[in-house]
């Protein structure tokens, strides 16, 4: 059916043709509007909809929006159970699908290359703090639905709390995902400050070897009179072997200092 039999009001029909309209649920006098956004792979894409269902007395409607009419499913909550279980399990399976991409990410992290670690690891830390977001928003939505009916006679409690739990159970599953990017993160952090450091320790020793060997060519480079060895036939052959000598000292110095120090 293209309209509702019965009467709605237009800002709410706004809200049912928004599709980025968040989860929400609204009691009016003759009918209430649940509106479940969810996350769910499309293909390799993570696509995010708003599933907009309209309570009238026994009756619920589903609005889909490909053929921008109103379906109708039927009397009593099964048919609203069956419609909001079906896209709860596309968001299990999309979870489940990230949890393997996160895997992915890790392998990554370990290979000999590590040149798309960071760029796959925010891609996957963004999309995964909005599907952690959503299914929060999500779960109190329904609350607040289960809340207002769980008192009407023919009202599925059993099949509706499976809802819930599955609902929640998407929430830890997304929580436990942001866990092990963090901690993927911070394994990555650690292997950079151990490369870090690395790097600075054979600086200072080079720096520590070259900087005593500088002093001694700045010093015999003054442009100035009565240096050591200005006359002595072999005076450049006789500093460049206590340069030698002295950076072979520096280089056992260094040594022992690093090796007493670990």
């Amino acid at each position: 059916m293209t309209q509702l039999p019965f009467f709605i009001h237009d800002l709410h029909l706004e809200d049912i043709h928004n599709p980025e309209h968040p989860s929400t649920f609204m009691l009016e006098e003759n009918y209430s509007l649940l509106i479940l956004r969810l996350a769910f792979f499309r293909g390799d894409t993570l696509e995010v909809a708003s599933f907009p269902f309209v309570i009238h007395d026994e009756n619920s409607y589903f609005y889909e929006r490909e053929t921008k009419t109103f379906k109708d499913l039927g009397s009593g909550f099964h048919g609203l159970y069956k419609a909001i279980d079906h896209a709860i399990d596309g968001a299990i399976q999309m979870l489940l699908l990230y949890h393997e991409k996160i895997d992915q990410c890790e392998e990554t992290l370990y290979a000999p290359s590590k040149k798309d670690f960071l760029k796959e690891w925010h891609v996957q830390k963004k999309e995964m703090i909005r599907i952690h977001r959503l299914k929060i928003k999500a779960v109190s939505t329904l609350f607040e639905f289960l809340e207002l009916y769980k008192k009407e006679k023919e009202f599925l409690h059993n099949e509706f709390d499976d809802v819930i739990e599955h609902l929640e159970r998407c929430e830890r599953s997304a929580q436990s995902a942001l866990l092990k990017l963090d901690q993927i993160y911070n394994f990555y952090s650690v292997q950079t400050s151990e490369k870090i450091n690395k790097s600075i320790f054979y600086l200072t020793i080079i720096s520590a070897i070259f900087l005593p060997l500088n002093l001694v060519v700045g010093f015999f480079g003054m442009n100035t009179g009565g240096l050591p060895f200005e006359k002595h036939p072999h005076g450049t052959f006789a500093v460049m072997g206590g340069m030698f000598v002295l950076m072979l000292f520096l280089i056992l110095v260094v040594l022992l200092y690093f090796k007493k120090k670990r």
